[in-house]
């Protein structure tokens, strides 16, 4: 599963949870649990572009009209593990990527440095399910001001 959340999701999040409000930016949908970035200051939904940061989860959704007048809180790092689905690979073992460096490729899915982004989110410390391929990452970077 690759493609990107279009709904609030529920995804499972454990660990030394932090959460940061951020401000979200003019005409953006964030959905609760999709996998958010910073731009220009403010909260957008988590590309592979290289204009973001990757900051962590939503841990709510909401809609901004313009930008910073709705917030969100975000679930981001200092030992937070989230559960994102995994692309790239043709076969996901724990062999050949625990512990590796995961990047956006969008709002709910991860991939190795193979993949077109230069957004960590994190290491890769499980797989859940390896036919969906569905994995948990420790997010390993810190907030974005």
């Amino acid at each position: 599963m690759a493609t990107a959340l279009t709904a609030d999701a529920v995804r499972k999040i454990s660990g030394n949870i932090n959460v940061w409000d951020y401000p979200i930016k003019a005409a953006t949908q964030i959905y609760r649990n999709s996998l958010v970035a910073v731009e220009d200051g403010y909260l957008i939904s988590a590309t592979d572009a290289t204009t973001n940061k990757f900051v962590g989860r939503a841990m709510e959704g909401r809609t901004a009209v313009a930008t910073g007048d709705k917030s969100v809180g975000v679930a981001t790092f200092g030992g937070t593990i989230i559960e994102a689905y995994f692309t790239g690979g043709l076969t996901l073992n724990k062999s050949a990527y625990f512990l590796a460096d995961m990047y956006i490729v969008n709002n709910d899915t991860v991939g190795p440095k193979s993949v077109a982004s230069s957004n960590l989110v994190g290491q890769l410390t499980d797989i859940i399910d390896a036919t969906n391929k569905k994995v948990r990452v420790l997010l390993s970077i810190s907030k974005a001001s």
